[in-house]
């Protein structure tokens, strides 16, 4: 009973490492992705100042 016990203990531990491993991954990942958004959104903000400047002339 004891081995049992430990052992869905250690399958419970294995789970919780798992998910918050997934969990720290999932939020770097967003993490980045979000930066790499805001970088892509800035661009295209200060992009289209030369294409004025070209349109108008």
């Amino acid at each position: 009973m004891s081995r049992l016990w430990i052992f869905s203990f250690s399958t419970f531990a294995h789970e919780l490492f798992l998910s918050s491993f997934l969990g720290i991954s999932i939020w770097i990942a967003k993490d980045s992705l979000i930066g790499s958004i805001n970088m892509i959104i800035e661009s295209q903000l200060t992009k289209p100042e030369p294409d004025v400047s070209i349109l108008l002339t």
